[in-house]
């Protein structure tokens, strides 16, 4: 049973990890995304106007 509740808290901490990294990379393209469509708004007021 022990060996068993270790296998689980392993498989749980990855599962964390995973989901960590999920949200990481989640974040960094919503923040690229936010930095493009900012570039791009400035770039067009500004040919605009």
């Amino acid at each position: 049973m022990g060996a068993f509740a270790m296998h689980e808290e392993i498989e749980m901490s990855l599962i964390q990890r995973l989901c960590a990294a999920v949200v990481a990379v989640e974040c960094a393209f919503i923040g690229v995304c936010a930095y493009l469509i900012g570039r791009t708004y400035a770039a067009v007021k500004g040919r605009s106007g």
